[in-house]
C-alpha cells in the first residue's frame, strides 16, 4: 500500500495543484485580489519537505512578498521540472535574494538555446515531455505576473546552456 501511494502521489498532487491554480486564476478573473502577504522562506521550505526525491538547498534571508497560497505551485513546477528533466543525480538551489529575487537553479542538463525563447508559452503540439514542463513554466510565468512581478531564464554557468538552468523571478515586497 506505501509503495502504490508513492507512486501515486506525484500524480494527486498535480492533479490538486492544477485544480487550485485553475481556481486562483478562476478568482482573480471575477475579482479576487492575489494580494495577499505570503513569507517566501516559510513556502520554500515547505516545497523542499515535499520535494523528498530532489537534492535541495535553501539559501536566503526570509522577505514577505506580495502573492497567495499559489506561490508555492511556482516552486514545486521549477523543482520538478528539475528533477524530471536534470535526472536522479540533480542538485537544485533555491536563493532569494536583495530586492526581492528568487531563483531557482540545477546543475542538469540545462535547456537548449533555441527552445529558450518560448520556454514560457503555452505549449502546441509536438513532444509531450518538453510540453509539460512549457505548460508548468507558462503558469509559473502567469502567477508571477499575476503578483507583479517577472520570470525568465538564465544558464546556471553564463554562455554554457549544457551546465544547467536558473531560472530568476521578481516579487513585490509586502508593505
Amino acid at each position: 500500500a506505501t509503495l502504490l501511494l508513492d507512486i501515486m502521489r506525484p500524480d494527486i498532487n498535480n492533479a490538486d495543484n492544477v485544480a487550485n491554480l485553475y481556481a486562483g486564476l478562476l478568482a482573480t478573473e471575477i475579482g479576487g485580489d492575489p494580494g495577499l502577504s505570503c513569507s517566501r522562506r516559510r513556502v520554500i521550505r515547505g516545497e523542499i519537505e515535499r520535494s523528498l526525491e530532489a537534492r535541495t538547498t535553501y539559501t536566503g534571508r526570509p522577505v514577505e512578498v506580495l502573492a497567495d497560497d499559489l506561490l508555492s505551485e511556482v516552486f514545486t513546477n521549477l523543482i520538478g521540472n528539475a528533477v524530471k528533466f536534470g535526472g536522479p543525480e540533480v542538485r537544485v538551489t533555491i536563493r532569494v535574494e536583495e530586492r526581492e529575487l528568487a531563483s531557482v537553479e540545477d546543475n542538469g542538463p540545462g535547456i537548449p538555446d533555441e527552445e529558450k525563447s518560448y520556454l514560457f508559452a503555452r505549449f502546441n503540439g509536438g513532444d509531450n515531455e518538453k510540453n509539460s514542463r512549457r505548460l508548468g513554466l507558462y503558469i509559473c510565468r502567469t502567477l508571477i505576473e499575476r503578483y507583479g512581478g517577472g520570470i525568465w531564464l538564465e544558464d546556471r554557468v553564463p554562455g554554457h546552456p549544457e551546465s544547467g538552468a536558473t531560472i530568476r523571478f521578481t516579487l513585490r515586497k509586502a508593505p
